[in-house]
């Protein structure tokens, strides 16, 4: 089985679309509209869910195309959270959720191995605090 693709963005966040720029796709669709907020047919928890996770996702890695990625890991985390219980009381997780959950998340850039993969530039704007303090001559 082929490896997914990795977003155009994450590429030139960790660096491999300078570094092999033949790859890139020029003529890929460039989103703009960003991430809408949670649906409204979503149940609290899964409210939490949305939240906890598109404020996580690294800035410019998803948009409003992406919603339905988003909305079905939202619905998992918030199902593995708080599962189902049976008859006993007992809860229902479905294995394979955990996986699935697991597989979305990493497509956005958001566990420790894709993470580490992404290089970001310090912002130019920021101002070091002790600048002031420092002695010029």
């Amino acid at each position: 089985m082929a490896r997914p693709r990795k977003p155009t963005k994450l590429k030139e966040l960790n660096g491999s679309a300078t570094h092999d720029p033949q790859r890139i796709n020029k003529n890929e669709p460039k989103p703009t509209t960003p991430l809408s907020t949670a649906p409204s047919y979503f149940t609290k928890k899964e409210k939490q869910a949305w939240e906890d996770i598109t404020s996580r996702i690294i800035d410019g890695v998803a948009f409003d195309c992406d919603f339905v990625h988003i909305e079905l890991a939202a619905k998992l985390l918030a199902s593995i959270r708080e599962p189902d219980t049976d008859d006993k009381g007992r809860p229902i997780v479905v294995v394979s959720a955990y996986a699935q959950l697991a597989s979305l998340l990493a497509k956005l850039g958001m566990n420790p191995a894709d993470r580490q993969k992404i290089s970001i530039e310090p912002s130019k704007k920021e101002k070091d605090p002790w600048a002031d303090f420092a002695i010029h001559s």
